[in-house]
């Protein structure tokens, strides 16, 4: 009988020590948003006073923090893509560039996620967008949630991971009835490896300003975008950084990736 008192004593313990840790971390992550919240009005205070008047939800709709991601070479996808496109699975490796060949065509991986391809092609029964995306889609390319645009007689695909742009990762499709040539870059990888946090939003927001100082900027952005930039670390492994693409004095403009230390203009 003593025993089940002092178990029961245990587990209220137990309990209230649970509670006492819930309850603590919970009282953390708040004072880190309040915290996090604090410091982007101090960093939008700044450029205000730079930059004039804004419109502040641009910067706040960009205010996650998105994770850092790892996407690897996948060998085993390019050949079956190159099967699927060309009925061959067999290359010529060199250098990190991988060509596959068939009468059907040639297709081409380069380290990076770079390729090429030609592919000779029957009269088209439906339009090019539709017939260039279920291709790709059947070959195995990780077509969800892309988008895609056209631009005289081209077909233009973006890909997007999560609903965020992969900014490097665009593929241009022309065809001339008879033959299709596709090239850009693309991530094959179905998953990415998360392999670390990206910057906070307001850590974002002194990036940009500091860049827009050091191109003698004087005018407010219009847009800010969040989008993930690509760092080729070789060995075919990939990272993607999350960014802000900027829109200001009508041009577009990187900004951040590794650390958020440097901008760029695209």
């Amino acid at each position: 009988m003593e025993w089940n008192k002092a178990k029961s004593v245990l587990l209220a313990v137990l309990l209230c020590a649970n509670l006492f840790l819930a309850g603590n971390l919970a009282l953390q992550i708040a004072q880190g948003r309040t915290q996090q919240r604090q410091a982007m009005d101090q960093a939008l205070e700044l450029l205000h006073q730079d930059l004039g008047d804004f419109d502040e939800t641009m910067f706040r709709a960009a205010d996650g923090r998105r994770p850092v991601l790892a996407f690897n070479r996948s060998p085993e996808k390019e050949r079956a893509a190159a099967l699927a496109l060309l009925g061959a699975d067999q290359s010529d490796t060199e250098g990190g560039v991988s060509t596959f060949r068939s009468p059907q065509g040639e297709l081409i991986f380069r380290t990076g996620g770079e390729l090429r391809l030609n592919l000779a092609l029957p009269p088209l029964e439906q339009d090019t967008p539709a017939f260039c995306r279920q291709l790709l889609e059947q070959a195995g390319f990780p077509m969800k949630d892309c988008l895609s645009w056209e631009e005289g007689d081209r077909v233009f695909f973006q890909q997007q991971t999560e609903g965020v742009k992969i900014q490097q990762c665009v593929l241009e499709c022309a065809t001339d009835g008879q033959s299709l040539e596709i090239q850009g870059r693309w991530l094959l990888a179905d998953q990415a490896l998360q392999v670390g946090d990206g910057s906070k939003g307001y850590q974002m927001a002194v990036a940009l300003r500091a860049y827009l100082i050091q191109q003698d900027i004087r005018r407010p952005p219009s847009a800010v975008e969040e989008v993930y930039r690509l760092q080729d670390q070789g060995n075919g492994r990939l990272l993607a950084w999350p960014a802000w693409l900027v829109t200001a004095e009508g041009r577009q403009h990187l900004i951040g990736g590794e650390n958020a230390e440097y901008g760029e203009r695209s």
